[in-house]
């Protein structure tokens, strides 16, 4: 938090930020410098004076100090309880949101069932059984306050999850581990840390509530509840200020907490982890056979595909044919709750399709550039830190002002925040994101379906010309059909429809003479589609 915005957040909670630091001080001060004195009937149960403020209680301890020593107690419960409550509502929401399935639908149903039990309920249960305790109270509360953490972290880290930039990195070649601690623990942390205090006020109240019914903290080192249930006989007695002060010190502590809590406290940062290191690679990529479904859905059927360094490879077809969802696989990434099968030939040596081994190709053999690229970046951070990231991770050679010039922008860019790139711009940074691991193949999802004509061309130039300065194999998902056509950058083109490969062929044969019906239908749709076949047709004849 900049001192501007704790300025402006100090301004706006004045009363309850007051009103929590005298309660702190009064907790931590007031034992220090005074004494409750000791046990005496002849002192017992006298009213509010100069000498004693709040008055005595049964025992003839001044109730100020009394209830100041008790408010320590209460404070160290609840933020025991606040703590280890929010630590297992983030472990259960971490697990949950990162592995999904069945797991993920087990864990909410667990988090559901808790959350139908009245939580007084169920701490009274497990506190009887160790009545007394401390620790059992710490558990107690924990275990029944653990579950809104978990669902809120678990949103957050889903949503993180399933963003551009965070796709990005997995396609960069980061592993599992540094995207939880780079991007989905930080996700995390904020929500936890703003749980944390908002649970804190709540354990307090809670633990005061389980000490009030008789099943807390003894009245040997009492808590706010502890004295409060001491007070229920002294209301008989008209000793009214023994239940008043305790009560009053326990409402300004909880509501004050509240209502600081309620502004985000902390944000946190993480320390990346080394990137794992990928297998060689010959100079193909060859997928064969593959089948990927969810549920009943059919996404990709046998399909096979080739990748070659040097050349382009075009992939095309109508939206929603599974061109992205094949295209994906070649780097491990499938869609949450995929059946995946089929085979990947690499070095020469053919492997069933596993995520693990794809996935560590990621990055430093197959370079990934993703369909949204201004969404492919983290949107807080520079454009040139999050490319040198890549470049660590992979130990590359690169520098990010050569990868910028590579790809034909300014040493400058590296300075900008990534919603300071026009589309343009940020298409081009996101090839040389993909290229900042040095990597033998490049994966183009989409990567002008966001740009104008002009800049179309300019994107697709300058992803045949990576493959015939750098040697890199390029494969192009595309429904700009058009464009390769007429800009003839595919060495070959593999044609998908309800998640077959149709057709394949050099560019002649497949957007020159296609033979497949489809690819016929295909090229008929496009404005110029149908002129160019009745060409082709004449000339056939003739």
């Amino acid at each position: 938090m900049s001192n501007a915005q704790y300025m402006s957040w100090a301004k706006q909670h004045t009363v309850s930020l007051a009103v929590f630091l005298l309660v702190l001080l009064y907790a931590l001060i007031v034992p220090l410098v005074m004494d409750a004195g000791t046990p005496s009937f002849s002192n017992a149960l006298q009213p509010p004076s100069a000498k004693h403020i709040f008055g005595t209680d049964h025992f003839g301890f001044d109730l100020f100090v009394r209830s100041a020593e008790s408010l320590r107690v209460s404070l160290m419960v609840g933020a025991f309880s606040a703590l280890f409550a929010t630590a297992l509502g983030v472990m259960v929401g971490l697990i949950a949101a990162t592995t999904g399935g069945r797991i993920d639908r087990i864990i909410m149903r667990i988090n559901d069932a808790v959350n139908s039990i009245p939580h007084l309920i169920l701490s009274v249960v497990i506190v009887a059984l160790f009545r007394g305790s401390l620790l059992a109270i710490v558990i107690s509360i924990a275990l029944t306050h653990w579950s809104p953490v978990a669902r809120i972290v678990r949103s957050s880290v889903l949503a993180v999850r399933t963003s551009g930039y965070v796709e990005a990195s997995y396609a960069a070649g980061a592993t599992s581990g540094w995207v939880l601690r780079k991007h989905l623990a930080p996700a995390a942390l904020g929500q936890a840390v703003v749980a944390m205090v908002m649970l804190m006020p709540h354990a307090v109240w809670h633990e005061s509530a389980l000490s009030f019914l008789g099943l807390g903290i003894q009245a040997d080192e009492p808590s706010l509840g502890t004295l409060m249930d001491l007070a229920r006989e002294d209301i008989i007695r008209g000793a009214w200020w023994a239940l008043l002060f305790p009560a009053t010190v326990l409402l300004a502590t909880t509501l004050s907490g509240v209502s600081l809590a309620r502004k985000r406290l902390a944000r946190a940062t993480t320390v990346p982890e080394p990137a794992r290191v990928a297998p060689t690679v010959s100079d193909t990529i060859a997928l064969t056979g593959m089948n990927i479904s969810v549920d009943s859905a059919h996404l990709v059927q046998e399909a096979s595909l080739t990748l070659v360094q040097g050349q382009v490879t075009g992939l095309i077809g109508a939206s929603g044919s599974g061109k992205t969802t094949l295209g994906r696989s070649i780097v491990g990434i499938a869609p949450e709750g995929a059946s995946i099968s089929g085979h990947v030939e690499l070095n020469g040596q053919r492997h069933d399709w596993d995520a693990a081994t794809l996935g560590a190709l990621r990055g430093n053999v197959v370079g990934f550039v993703p369909q949204s690229a201004a969404q492919s970046f983290t949107p807080v951070r520079r454009i040139g830190a999050q490319i040198q990231e890549v470049i660590d991770q992979h130990h590359s050679p690169a520098t990010v002002a050569d990868l910028l010039r590579r790809v034909h922008l300014n040493a400058d860019v590296a300075d900008m925040f990534p919603h300071q790139l026009s589309g343009g711009m940020a298409q081009r940074a996101a090839i040389a994101a993909a290229l900042a691991g040095n990597p033998r193949f490049i994966i183009a999802d989409e990567p002008t379906s966001a740009l104008d004509p002009e800049l179309t061309r300019d994107i697709l130039t300058l992803l045949r010309s990576l493959a015939d300065e750098l040697g890199v194999g390029v494969l192009i998902i595309s429904h700009d059909i058009e464009d390769l056509r007429e800009l003839r950058l595919c060495d070959s083109i593999a044609v998908m429809n309800d998640g077959e490969i149709v057709a394949t062929g050099n560019h002649d044969d497949v957007l020159i003479h296609p033979q497949h019906p489809f690819c016929i239908a295909l090229l008929a749709a496009l404005p110029s589609g149908g002129l160019h076949l009745e060409k082709e047709a004449e000339n056939a004849t003739r």
